[in-house]
């Protein structure tokens, strides 16, 4: 399971993420599109192994299971199961994100699994559209996150900010970069930003 981009504009105190919750078995709502696909081909830059793709966001009480179908295929496909951890860490924070806070119109969630020089990484990326404000406030936490020289300390700083600002914190984006150890980028086109998160892994077929 398991596609990073400079940012641009066209612009570890352990807490459990905000909804690991399994909440009641689904029901009404109906379950997010998913894709799931196997692919093996060559590539100087990418070769993908394996891919899972959302085309809207799922309700915030099937997030928790999300992740674990998450955590599921990675896995089957990293020699390191703690990498999965983290991936699927990373997978919910940014899920929970799009289903609270992402505006109408097209969305999109994909990690996928690539290889490039001789190097296979996990890259989750999101697009959604964000109304003026949300993306003003999205642009300083994520170059704040971006450019942190210590994770970590950026990480405990916006833990202390969200006990006054709940919604839109960054704590999600924080947290993603101090104990998933991902590289976060991001560009903004118009009303739509796309994030990338991505790490170096080792993938079974390698190990």
């Amino acid at each position: 399971m398991l596609s990073a981009a400079p940012s641009t504009r066209c612009a570890r105190p352990s807490t459990p993420p905000r909804s690991e919750r399994a909440g009641g078995r689904p029901s009404a709502s109906p379950a997010p599109d998913v894709a799931t696909t196997a692919h093996s081909r060559t590539s100087r830059e990418h070769s993908l192994v394996s891919s899972m793709r959302l085309s809207r966001p799922p309700p915030v009480r099937l997030v928790a299971a999300t992740r674990r179908l998450v955590q599921a295929v990675c896995d089957e496909v990293l020699a390191d199961p703690d990498t999965g951890c983290q991936v699927a860490m990373a997978a919910h924070e940014l899920l929970e994100n799009l289903a609270k806070h992402a505006s109408s119109g097209a969305m999109e969630f994909e990690v996928t699994l690539v290889r490039r020089d001789g190097q296979d990484y996990v890259r989750i990326r999101t697009r959604n559209r964000a109304t003026p404000t949300q993306l003003s406030d999205l642009s300083a936490t994520l170059r704040a996150v971006e450019t942190s020289v210590d994770p970590y300390r950026t990480y405990v700083q916006f833990l202390h900010r969200s006990a006054t600002r709940v919604d839109g914190s960054g704590l999600g984006l924080a947290r993603i970069r101090a104990e998933a150890d991902m590289k976060i980028t991001h560009s903004i086109c118009g009303d739509e930003v796309t994030l990338f998160a991505e790490l170096p892994v080792e993938s079974r077929r390698t190990a």
